[in-house]
């Protein structure tokens, strides 16, 4: 999946360097911290109703810093289009508190997330200064996924199958190694700032911005281990939401 995307973000590339408006590709880095969205809908302790599996909700807010390849391709001297690759973190603290335990474990994930946006750039505000707003969806793809010390929730050892610890929580319905976090997410992206034209070519910006997820990124194959293998994700959400800002440089091409 990732060298078909490469492989078409290159070709776009090639495309819009043959266009007749301008085009610019860029580099940004961008941290953020997830303010990420906990639900639980059941937090009855497992002893009482499994499902439910006690009650879940977020331990704090978890840094993360995503790095980004993008192309700009002007309609017009204010507005582009902005697409790319973008390399972004979503990173959840989660604590599980079932009967008289209580446990907090870290959950990192990376998603490739590949933007459709909208940018306008305003005129000069002063001498090479102008500001600028984005604004659009991304289609993230699941990149990778960890977990960050010991899994005292036991959503890690529940996907990874590892019953170790916990015979009985610990484990997947199905019996098999799953991903914990949903292979899919949508979000709503937006941004504002100002660019500096350092050389005739060569812009370097600065801004803040907001990324909203709106899938429960709980993987739908995680199952309870139970007679009727309930959904995980019908009980427990986790959605991400990203606030940071974003640093970059912009090179036109065309």
């Amino acid at each position: 999946m990732l060298k078909i995307t490469t492989i078409s973000y290159l070709l776009t590339v090639a495309l819009f360097s043959n266009a007749q408006n301008t085009v610019k590709l860029g580099f940004r880095l961008a941290p953020s911290s997830n303010i990420a969205t906990v639900n639980d809908v059941d937090g009855t302790p497992s002893a009482v109703k499994y499902t439910a599996d006690g009650f879940t909700q977020k331990e704090q807010n978890v840094a993360g810093a995503g790095v980004s390849f993008y192309i700009d391709y002007y309609f017009s001297e204010h507005l582009a289009f902005s697409s790319g690759l973008w390399f972004t973190p979503k990173n959840f603290e989660i604590r599980n508190t079932d009967g008289n335990y209580s446990g907090v474990s870290r959950y990192n994930s990376s998603y490739l997330q590949i933007p459709i946006l909208f940018k306008y750039v305003s005129g000069e505000l002063a001498p090479k200064l102008k500001m600028y707003v984005t604004f659009g969806p991304t289609i993230d793809l699941r990149m990778s996924e960890k977990v960050v010390g010991n899994d005292y929730a036991h959503y890690w050892n529940m996907s990874r199958n590892l019953t170790n610890n916990d015979p009985t929580r610990g484990k997947n319905a199905s019996g098999k190694v799953v991903k914990l976090f949903n292979p899919f997410d949508i979000t709503l992206f937006a941004s504002a700032g100002v660019t500096y034209q350092v050389m005739e070519k060569l812009d370097l910006y600065a801004g803040i911005m907001f990324n909203k997820g709106f899938v429960n990124l709980v993987n739908p194959n995680l199952r309870f281990a139970e007679p009727n293998q309930t959904k995980v994700n019908s009980d427990i959400s986790w959605k991400a939401f990203l606030v940071g800002v974003e640093l970059g440089v912009a090179y036109k091409i065309q």
